[in-house]
């Protein structure tokens, strides 16, 4: 049945219809799928594109039969930068200056050994490559064992390649939106094998730039991939963000000053109540510390490494011992920043089992894109059924749905077995006596130091970090 139907042609009426709503600036990826959409848009593809309105293609007929990129040239201008039998490189510019990025489609080879000169291929490409880049397409390779569903097991002879290529280049996969297994062989019962072998890559420039934008699979349709829809678009403004203690601003020369400042006030006779309002009270004095010291740390640093680099070829040219000793102070000044970004990525991206100082700065930066990504809901169902995609939306429903949990009771609760609580273990008086007791300013101490000081911050935004800098009687 599905030999007798025109992929092509049914493809490229249901995108059709697909894209009306997406805006001009799109970037798509597909395998075996279509051929024109709507204007703005930019595919993999190996099916002709249609004549006329603007649209070109490019392919690599020359070592395969099936690889095709097809785009409307009305928005965008590529140019074909390297072609081999399982990708084609290029790069790819709109018309009004926003897009500008190496695009790498790829379709690769069913056995491993094959694939092999995949890996090396982007090797090459990432060793010449500068800009933003994104990698996509059907790999025919998965990357984790638990990317197929039935069939053989996966082994690590079979993941291996593809998880050192992703690792040695530094890639992160983009965020996406579907389903997770995306390729089935359309067989019923224990015969249908489904995989994830079609994937979205982006280096760090990429993720710098375009972080935010997630992929979407959609429904397969008639072909045994789910379509992947890039859509780019500009990052959202982000919304007030909630106030987090960093650790850095303990190590400032005013910190003890600042906190002693509020800490000896007394604002109502209520301890807890007391000790919530001058923890409160400290937030914007903490915002004004950072928008005066640490706000511009990146520009601090660039700046320590361009006086650095004139001083290295003052050296150069004469040298004497005051350079040497400006080299050594501003060497001292850039490690100092250098170290202070990399706690404040470090500190958002919550990663425990890196130690500072390593150069991680990048690294720290694209987990914290990684996790932003996480965060974001980009599509939600309503209750009504319907499917909301945009930010406002998708607030309006999710206030909407808890404010209607709000004045409502369950008509019974389960009610504490006495028998049953008897027939359990029970405390020694000694130990009723111990829960008893007045807490000691030791036992706060040693609390307070048992807990890690990069765990995540309570609901007030301040860490175990600050409370041993701060607040504890030395």
């Amino acid at each position: 049945m599905e030999n007798s139907m025109d992929k092509g042609k049914a493809i490229e009426d249901r995108f059709e219809l697909d894209m009306t709503n997406f805006p001009a600036l799109s970037a798509i990826a597909m395998r075996n799928s279509f051929g024109p959409l709507t204007k703005g848009s930019w595919c993999l593809s190996s099916v002709p594109p249609a004549k006329g309105r603007g649209w070109n293609y490019a392919t690599n007929y020359q070592d395969a039969s099936n690889g095709r990129n097809t785009w409307n040239s009305q928005w965008y201008n590529v140019t074909i930068l390297s072609v081999a039998a399982q990708y084609i490189h290029c790069l790819v510019q709109d018309r009004v200056g926003i897009i500008d990025c190496a695009i790498t489609a790829i379709y690769g080879y069913n056995t491993i050994e094959q694939r092999k000169q995949l890996w090396s291929g982007l090797k090459d490409i990432a060793t010449g490559n500068t800009k933003s880049w994104l990698l996509c397409g059907d790999f025919n390779a998965v990357l984790y064992t638990n990317d197929r569903l039935m069939g053989n097991p996966i082994t690590y002879t079979k993941v291996q390649d593809f998880a050192d290529c992703v690792a040695n280049l530094t890639l992160n996969e983009l965020a996406w939106i579907g389903d997770y297994y995306i390729w089935s062989n359309k067989q019923h019962g224990v015969e249908r094998i489904s995989n994830r072998i079609d994937r979205a890559f982006g280096n760090y420039e990429w993720m710098m730039q375009w972080g935010h934008v997630a992929t979407k699979y959609g429904l397969p349709y008639i072909s045994d991939h789910s379509p992947m829809l890039l859509t780019l678009y500009s990052a959202p403004k982000p919304s007030k963000t909630p106030f987090r203690f960093f650790n850095i601003w303990a190590d400032h020369e005013s910190f003890i000053p600042i906190v002693g400042r509020v800490w000896n006030q007394s604002f109502t006779e209520d301890k807890m109540k007391n000790i919530w309002i001058k923890l409160k009270r400290l937030r914007p004095l903490f915002r004004t510390l950072n928008t005066g010291h640490y706000r511009t740390i990146s520009m601090k640093i660039e700046q320590a490494r361009t006086t650095l680099e004139e001083v290295q070829q003052k050296i150069i040219i004469a040298y004497n011992d005051n350079l040497i000793e400006e080299e050594k102070s501003l060497l001292q000044n850039l490690e100092k920043w250098s170290t202070i970004e990399e706690s404040v990525l470090r500190q958002k991206a919550r990663t425990k089992w890196i130690k500072l100082g390593d150069s991680n700065t990048k690294y720290f930066a694209v987990v914290m894109k990684e996790r932003s990504q996480r965060k974001q809901v980009n599509e939600l169902v309503s209750i009504m059924g319907d499917k909301l995609v945009h930010p406002d939306s998708i607030k309006k429903e999710v206030v909407d749905f808890y404010k209607s949990l709000m004045g409502s009771a369950a008509q019974s609760l389960p009610v504490i077995d006495r028998m049953n609580m008897s027939n359990g273990p029970k405390l020694s008086q000694m130990q009723k006596l111990a829960l008893c007791a007045e807490v000691t300013d030791k036992e706060i101490y040693n609390g307070l130091c048992a807990i890690d000081s990069d765990k995540a911050p309570g609901i007030d935004g301040y860490n175990a970090y600050f409370f041993k800098k701060a607040c504890i009687k030395q």
